[in-house]
């Protein structure tokens, strides 16, 4: 998509796009496009028929005037803009000319962003794979201007664009069906994204994955004919950094049957999505290379299926870790915090990292406890988790802290091994599988678990049926520029 800044209104486009944070401030809206409308009309007509009216005027065309509450967030904005315009394809055209409301520059930068986000996560596509597309109009162009004599920053335009480009990218991945979406599928995509991007990519295939005893993550995919993979991708800024590192971790299960304890029908297809967290993390690490940022980072991804055949781990069968630790396995659908303690126990064994965050669609219990606009987060580190739920909030991409204090181990222990991967008990699921993953940090001081099980992957206005929303690369982002950077 071509997004560019000018200064005064240009003329040419599919529609104009006039966005209004104050009606106290329509003059100079009209005055910049040069609109003869009166503003005492245009006022009683947004007071008539709602936050969005459109005119047709002999020298611009269409004229959307859109009212946005200035009292909500910009990312709610952004998330009003990018409906608003899904929903008005054939009204907006594929080009479009914005008008920003006036402000200083911190403002201006805000909306600026704001609209870029808007405009290019508007055109996710999901039908890539039907035999006839909709036809509906996507956006390819937009000229982007401001009230007054500010110009948008081109830079802002630029940065934000890499970011939902990244956010995109993430999103694509997560919708991409399982039989196309295998382990060896995103090990390459990762290879491809650091050759073109900048970063290092190590890949272990199913013989390395034996060879350095990554167990529990090579008996997940034991009924599975796809061999697993595990990629560690490795961020380092040119030049000394700031000497921040920051450790990622993602749980990468291309499809979920449950096992041996296999789900219900009801939505399993939906589970082609059990691997937004490794692809989060990976997302994130492009975006870290591609804006340069000052701060390495070290991500693990651990792939696999979760599948059923003859040779697939049972329900009650005791497994090895990369740690050492033995795990007695109650319920194969509890199979994320399996190949999760690997990729913990692998990157804590050998890198050293300042902070360890990991991101994984874990629990149901999460859901039922927070529904499907929050990620539960829990950490050993006071400091930490109040720093991720101000990113959170920040981004709009909130998490709600959940404790793990130590009386719910008991729940998780285990006669045969050193522990075992489901807790008796029908009640704190998410607590309990936040508790296991916390045995396989090597007593990392500064580790945080967001269970996003709830917020990656849910209905919302891309599509009829639930996708991906694109969920914690601004969180992410604002929690490193704000604390590692």
């Amino acid at each position: 998509m071509k997004i560019s800044t000018f200064k005064s209104c240009p003329k040419g486009y599919d529609a104009l796009l006039v966005l209004i944070a104050d009606t106290k401030k329509l003059k100079p809206a009209l005055e910049k496009i040069n609109l003869s409308t009166k503003v005492s009309i245009l006022k009683e007509q947004l007071k008539d028929n709602g936050d969005m009216i459109t005119t047709i005027d002999e020298n611009r065309g269409k004229v959307v005037f859109l009212r946005l509450n200035d009292q909500k967030s910009h990312p709610d904005k952004t998330k009003t803009i990018r409906q608003i315009l899904i929903k008005n394809r054939n009204l907006f055209g594929q080009k479009i000319n914005i008008l920003l409301p006036e402000g200083d520059d911190t403002c201006m930068d805000e909306w600026t962003r704001t609209v870029v986000s808007a405009c290019m996560l508007s055109t996710n596509q999901l039908g890539k794979y039907k035999f006839k597309p909709n036809g509906l109009p996507r956006l390819s162009e937009v000229a982007i201007s401001a009230c007054g004599n500010t110009i948008p920053s081109q830079n802002i335009v630029d940065e934000e664009s890499v970011v939902t480009v990244c956010q995109l990218t993430m999103m694509d991945l997560i919708n991409t069906p399982s039989n196309i979406k295998t382990p060896e599928f995103i090990a390459d995509h990762a290879l491809k994204q650091g050759n073109q991007h900048g970063f290092k990519v190590e890949v272990f295939h199913e013989k390395d994955i034996k060879k350095h005893k990554l167990s529990a993550l090579q008996s997940v995919s034991d009924g599975s004919s796809h061999p697993p993979r595990f990629v560690i991708c490795h961020y380092k800024p040119k030049g000394r950094g700031n000497g921040k590192t920051l450790g990622l971790v993602g749980k990468g299960v291309t499809f979920d049957t449950g096992g041996i304890s296999i789900k219900s029908s009801n939505n399993m297809h939906f589970m082609k999505s059990d691997m937004s967290g490794g692809a989060l993390v990976l997302a994130f690490t492009e975006l870290c290379a591609r804006l340069a940022l000052p701060v390495e980072v070290i991500t693990a991804i651990p792939l696999t299926e979760n599948m059923v055949d003859g040779s697939a781990t049972k329900p009650g069968d005791v497994i090895g870790s990369y740690i050492g630790k033995s795990i007695e396995v109650i319920d194969t659908d509890a199979e994320g915090r399996l190949i999760l303690a690997d990729g913990l126990g692998y990157l804590t064994t050998n890198y050293k990292t300042d902070v360890l965050l990991n991101f994984a669609t874990l629990t149901g219990s999460v859901i039922q406890t927070l529904g499907y606009q929050v990620a539960g987060l829990f950490s050993n580190n006071d400091e930490l988790a109040e720093k991720l739920y101000h990113a959170g909030q920040t981004s709009n991409e909130k998490c709600w802290r959940l404790p793990i204090w130590d009386h719910y181990t008991d729940d998780m222990k285990s006669d045969i091994a050193d522990i075992k991967n489901l807790s008796s008990r029908p009640v704190a699921g998410a607590i309990t599988a936040a508790i296991f993953l916390k045995e396989f940090i090597n007593d990392h001081p500064a580790w945080a678990h967001l269970d996003i099980a709830g917020v990656s992957f849910t209905d919302n206005e891309y599509g009829t049926m639930r996708n991906a929303t694109g969920f914690g690369v601004r969180l992410l982002l604002d929690y490193v520029k704000n604390n590692l950077v």
